[in-house]
């Protein structure tokens, strides 16, 4: 009887860890981006995430404070970013 319970408990248990970072970056909501920062480039103005839905890097050019921010950032960040002449510009990070 208690493997009848257990299975199904541990299948919702696996499914629901991995599909809550497969939607982080939707549920975030409009021009949001949740991941890990992977580079800081302060010479080329931008800094990068391993974005947490597609695990692809996502490069965002930012100002001297918030490329400052971002180096010091540990773990899963969410950048606010706005889209400028085809460049995704963050406007805010939140750590």
């Amino acid at each position: 009887m208690q493997r009848k319970v257990f299975i199904p408990v541990l299948a919702s248990v696996i499914l629901m860890t991995a599909s809550a970072t497969g939607w982080a970056c939707k549920m975030a909501g409009e021009n949001k981006h949740v991941g890990e920062v992977t580079k800081v480039d302060p010479v080329a103005g931008t800094f990068t995430i391993r974005d947490a839905e597609t695990n692809k890097p996502i490069v965002f050019s930012a100002s001297r404070e918030m490329l400052s921010n971002a180096k010091h950032a540990q773990g899963q960040v969410m950048v606010s970013y706005e889209n400028r002449e085809k460049q995704l510009v963050a406007v805010d990070i939140n750590y």
